[in-house]
């Protein structure tokens, strides 16, 4: 059983129903960035040692395979990646997610380009929201791994895509992508995946960064043209998507998908 820590701020500010764990190692101010997030804090030695109760859990620690796994396995809401700086970047968005029973994962740039993030978000997906092995498990993680991709690529890391048009260009658009991976403040820049059920017939995932932002529509629009050199990404998005958005000054892709067959929702 778990000892919740002391701080009459964070039980004074807490959201109801969601509480972080976090280790008993935590270097960084656990207490204080829970208060500021409106999270009720909790120090486990292991994630096992959680309550077993109904209350959306997020699980805060080091980013591994295992972690991010656990993490976003039930009992869990979701896995935040904590830094130097603990959870500075997290966003509301987190909490209003585990809040509505959805899935969240928060990550550090660099981590998203060291592990396998996608597969572990489309599994814990697939397994959340009881999708069906067929098209559109396959497509929503095609379109979450453009998704991803872009987030840090040119989101976070701010390479413009028109680099890898050609042999010359790539080997500058991987010169600047490692340098800019050895920039702490760069390489720390968050990516957040978060999933909702909409009800029987449909699903809606929010892929953020902490870019500049981008225009949605004029991307979009460049990406109709034969002779486009970007944007197909998201043109595969949206072709697979029954909706496709931004939100945060486009720093938030939004894209929903049906449950079903895809010919089913069109």
């Amino acid at each position: 059983m778990m000892t919740p820590t002391a701080c009459s701020d964070v039980k004074q500010n807490a959201a109801p129903g969601v509480r972080l764990i976090g280790s008993p190692d935590e270097t960084w101010n656990f207490d204080q960035q829970c208060a500021t997030l409106g999270l009720s804090p909790h120090r486990a030695a292991s994630a096992d040692e959680s309550e077993p109760d109904e209350t959306p859990l997020l699980q805060a620690g080091p980013a591994t395979i295992e972690t991010i796994s656990h993490s976003l396995s039930l009992p869990f809401s979701g896995f935040l990646e904590t830094c130097p700086n603990g959870l500075a970047g997290i966003t509301q968005r987190c909490i209003k997610t585990a809040r509505a029973g959805g899935l969240v994962l928060s990550l550090t740039s660099a981590t998203a380009c060291t592990l396998p993030v996608v597969e572990l978000i489309s599994i814990a997906i697939r397994r959340r929201l009881a999708l069906p092995d067929g098209e559109v498990a396959e497509l929503m993680e095609i379109c979450l791994g453009e998704a991803v991709s872009n987030a840090v690529i040119h989101g976070n890391l701010e390479i413009p895509n028109h680099l890898r048009a050609t042999p010359k260009g790539f080997e500058s658009f991987r010169q600047i992508m490692r340098e800019r991976l050895c920039d702490q403040t760069m390489a720390s820049r968050r990516i957040e995946v978060h999933a909702l059920r909409d009800g029987e017939l449909s699903f809606t995932l929010f892929v953020s960064d902490q870019g500049g932002g981008f225009n949605l529509e004029s991307k979009l629009e460049k990406e109709t043209r034969v002779d486009a050199h970007s944007g197909r990404g998201l043109g595969l998005i949206r072709r697979a998507c029954a909706r496709i958005g931004s939100e945060d000054g486009g720093r938030t892709l939004v894209m929903t998908f049906p449950r079903l067959c895809i010919a089913q929702g069109n």
